[in-house]
């Protein structure tokens, strides 16, 4: 990084990539969902992945989510779509909002 460089271009610091702050919303789902029984559950993807506005380096964020969708898949399978947003503390924007698609296994009842 140069910081002097940074300065100088359009976001005014160094920043972070935006697929960092994507990547950590698979660092933030097991924080925000908990699940019974589950056997194994699978990244099965993304939708929708939007930068709203950069993260600065050293900025304050957590994650906040919403499930938008849930679906028979298997027998003991569901699809589950969360909408994991990253949020910058003092920003009205967030730094990534992605709908994340898993797919989760659970053992019988």
């Amino acid at each position: 990084m140069d910081p002097v460089r940074a300065a100088a271009g359009p976001f005014g610091a160094c920043i972070a990539h935006g697929y960092l702050s994507q990547s950590l919303a698979s660092y933030f789902l097991p924080q925000l969902v908990r699940y019974e029984r589950l056997r194994m559950g699978v990244n099965y993807g993304c939708d929708r992945v939007r930068f709203p506005a950069p993260v600065r380096v050293g900025a304050r964020i957590r994650g906040s989510g919403l499930v938008i969708a849930a679906e028979q898949v298997q027998a003991q399978g569901v699809q589950v779509i969360i909408r994991v947003t990253v949020e910058i503390a003092g920003s009205d924007k967030p730094g990534c909002v992605v709908d994340t698609i898993s797919r989760l296994y659970f053992d019988p009842v």
